[in-house]
């Protein structure tokens, strides 16, 4: 059990309870009908696709026993109780707010923000920490609902809770810092992400910053141009203890060197130490040295040097996949979750580490950048810029902001949407040996083309 009614209205603090039934327990809380079990809480939320009231009668039958709701107009007859609140999304925050404050003392809590890889980092501290009673967000539910439920759904007696907090605009990181009050807060890094929105570099540094607002003890930061604002910015909102990370011989561990083998050299407290990693790849060994300063700050490191080389990326932010057509072997760097400037440079330059070795043509995939605003044709004219020096064999432009591309890179595939390059996309425009890079933003759907591979694939 996670939750009892008494806990849910002393935390939510509904307007009218139905049918409430004392002997209920509720051991799961979900906001989608596909993820109810038995004795699950569904949190009806009005999205801008669905609308969850809709679905009170699914959730039931596959096992619900209480609903939270915004109206009485959408209860239904049946053996569920009820709690009407006026913001169903509120009342998910409040939960999380709830629980946070059941957590026990020395329970940390670590929260990771940053403009690229911090699914990553999150990912490898729960790694890490698996020997202990962990909790941690699945994959990037990062945002005013999936930060929430995550808390939500989180036992009162875990060592640790390692969430992730994205941000598009000023003031929603603040939102999740209320949530969550870390005890160790990382920055990994500030680039370009959602400049559009948010407006400047300066201004995407403030947001991540917000982190802070309502956190306490320690923070980890990236040792680069902006550390010291940053820094400031941390020690004025109550963080007692600043971690440094990064290249600079005045980092607390500094990054020294990562070779064609994996091994990756750290200097810490005086001492070299050294782990693999899965990949040639220098933002993984950035994302692990910035998890291993987190683990710094209540751990001896050394302790988990050894567990660092089994770490595969996660799914479509680094993973390598390998397909067979007509007996042809490809492989596909997938990276087609998400992108910026500074993830595709981080990731082509990844990408040659790893595969430059191998015979065959070079294929790039390269869907647009979103969210730049007046920044889009800057922004795509410097990554041209980037790639036209990688020596690619051939080149796919995909979105209407790569156009500007096509003449810096001499591109003569030029899709403005991802539907219309896979309709003219055959097996046979492959070859054997082929290794393929696939990037693009998000709504630009490059994963629609790994599962086209995947589809078509004979292995």
């Amino acid at each position: 059990m996670i939750w009892n009614n008494i806990e849910i209205i002393n935390a939510i603090k509904p307007i009218n309870v139905k049918s409430l039934n004392n002997d209920f327990k509720i051991k799961n809380i979900s906001i989608d009908t596909r993820n109810i079990n038995n004795d699950s809480l569904f949190i009806a939320i009005k999205g801008k696709k669905f609308n969850g009231h809709n679905f009170i009668k699914q959730a039931q039958e596959k096992g619900a026993n209480s609903i939270i709701a915004e109206n009485e107009d959408h209860c239904i007859v049946g053996d569920l109780q009820y709690f009407i609140v006026k913001d169903s999304i509120k009342a998910l925050q409040d939960l999380a707010y709830y629980r946070r404050k059941q957590l026990k003392e020395k329970t940390k809590i670590i929260a990771v923000t940053g403009s690229t890889g911090k699914t990553t980092v999150k990912e490898i501290i729960s790694y890490l920490l698996k020997e202990y009673k962990i909790h941690y967000n699945f994959l990037n539910y990062n945002n005013h609902i999936g930060l929430p439920l995550t808390i939500a759904k989180c036992p009162k007696n875990i060592d640790f809770l390692i969430v992730e907090m994205g941000t598009s605009s000023i003031g929603e990181i603040d939102l999740l810092s209320k949530i969550a009050q870390p005890n160790i807060s990382i920055i990994n890094n500030i680039g370009t992400a959602h400049i559009g929105k948010i407006g400047s570099v300066e201004n995407i540094l403030l947001a991540k910053s917000e982190i802070f607002n309502h956190a306490y003890g320690t923070a980890i930061l990236f040792n680069d141009d902006k550390f010291e604002k940053i820094k400031n910015i941390a020690i004025d909102k109550n963080i007692s203890n600043v971690i440094s990370f990064g290249y600079s011989e005045n980092s607390d561990l500094q990054m020294l060197s990562i070779e064609e083998n994996k091994k990756c050299k750290i200097k810490y407290k005086n001492k070299n130490i050294e782990f693999f990693i899965s990949q040639n790849s220098k933002s993984l060994f950035h994302n692990f040295t910035c998890a291993l300063s987190a683990i710094s700050s209540f751990d001896d490191i050394e302790k988990y040097k050894h567990d660092t080389k089994n770490f595969l990326p996660p799914e479509s932010r680094g993973s390598i996949k390998k397909y067979l057509f007509n007996r042809k072997h490809i492989s596909v760097f997938d990276v087609s979750y998400n992108a910026n400037l500074e993830s595709f440079s981080e990731n082509l330059q990844n990408f040659w580490n790893n595969f430059s070795h191998i015979k065959g043509r070079k294929i790039a995939f390269i869907g647009s950048m979103k969210e730049l605003g007046n920044f889009t044709e800057k922004l795509h004219i410097e990554l041209a810029n980037i790639i036209v020096k990688m020596n690619f064999d051939i080149i796919y432009l995909i979105g209407e902001e790569t156009k500007i591309m096509i003449n810096i890179l001499k591109s003569q595939y030029f899709y403005p949407n991802i539907n219309l390059m896979i309709d003219n996309l055959t097996k046979n425009d492959f070859c054997d040996k082929d290794t393929i890079f696939v990037q693009g933003s998000n709504n630009v759907k490059m994963n629609s083309l790994i599962k086209w591979f995947e589809q078509y694939s004979q292995d």
